[in-house]
């Protein structure tokens, strides 16, 4: 019985500084073709950021619209509110000795003249963490928070005292190799875990479909055996739901209550990433060539992971429907 769970006081850039421990993302990705080679490329030895890489838009819009719709935040900048300051402005910031970039009390970013190239205030911006978006970017994500608020028992939700975001952590103590994890849940009380989703899908059928495609059942089962360590409220039943919010018009949004044989069947896969985890990490701890240490399930190299089918059907699960990709031993 785990009882290592408890909750903590990580602001959200404290949670994705820290690398110590797993997620769900982290553990999402041993599912991939790849398997543990995913995951060591990923996490293990990544290769170098290239310096024109970006972050991608979709992701990009997505974390900003849960920071605006869960913590009110609204962090980007606007291309259309850039302005050439006018001589008055630009010696005020002279004085500052902030010459680069200013705000105002509305948020808008203002620039002290043209430059060849990408302007100092777009790389003074991104250095501290500031995307900027285009105006039709920046009122999408203003009208999918408008979209979600319009359902009456997400805005209970958000706007009331019962659910707050918070940061679970735990350790997994697999064949006595422990495995320390974290989980950021975006709506939690005693009862209830919650996480906000974007689709393009209006069809909550599509949806589901979607969910075991990117296996969010994963992720709710990680966060459900971080809030089963608590030992407080291990014998409190709890449910795990989804606010879905569409991106397209007209912005439809509603709250949906994962299956709990989804989230009993995932479980398994949960316990068998973190094995199949320990185990990589063992072979490179014993000086295994890491390459050999975590092996690619494309190439399946029999020699270091022995395969045994999933039995999904076992589960109370169709295959078809989500099958989990790659073998433990």
């Amino acid at each position: 019985m785990n009882t290592t769970g408890r909750l903590c006081n990580w602001t959200k850039a404290d949670y994705e500084a820290d690398t110590s421990r797993e997620r769900a993302t982290r553990l999402k990705s041993l599912m991939a073709p790849q398997g543990p080679r995913n995951y060591f490329l990923n996490y293990v030895d990544p290769p170098p950021l290239l310096g024109d890489e970006t972050e991608n838009t979709s992701l990009r819009d997505g974390r900003l619209f849960h920071e605006l719709l869960i913590e009110g935040k609204q962090d980007w900048a606007v291309t259309e509110m850039m302005r050439r300051l006018d001589s008055q402005d630009y010696q005020t910031l002279l004085a500052a000795n902030d010459w680069e970039l200013a705000f105002d009390e509305t948020g808008d970013v203002y620039k002290s003249g043209p430059r060849k190239g990408k302007p100092k205030t777009t790389t003074r911006i991104v250095r501290e963490g500031k995307p900027i978006l285009t105006q039709a970017e920046h009122n999408r994500i203003l009208a999918w928070r408008d979209g979600a608020m319009r359902n009456k028992k997400l805005r209970e939700m958000i706007e009331g005292p019962r659910f707050v975001e918070q940061v679970i952590l735990w350790e997994e103590d697999i064949d006595g190799f422990e495995i320390p994890c974290k989980a950021s849940v975006d709506l939690w009380s005693a009862t209830a875990m919650g996480d906000v989703k974007t689709t393009r899908h209006s069809d909550p059928t599509a949806y589901r479909r979607e969910c075991f495609k990117l296996h969010y059942p994963l992720q709710a089962a990680t966060y459900m055996r971080g809030r089963d360590a608590i030992p407080e409220l291990r014998d409190i039943r709890c449910s795990f739901f989804h606010v879905v919010v569409c991106k397209e018009r007209p912005y439809y949004s509603y709250v949906w209550e994962l299956p709990a044989a989804w989230i009993r069947s995932a479980n398994q896969d949960v316990q068998w990433c973190l094995e199949l985890l320990a185990k990589c990490r063992k072979r490179e701890a014993e000086g295994m060539d890491p390459l050999d240490a975590w092996p690619d399930f494309v190439e399946r190299d029999e020699s270091v992971l022995q395969p045994e089918p999933h039995m999904m059907e076992k589960r109370g699960m169709d295959p078809n429907q989500y099958d989990p990709v790659g073998e433990v031993a």
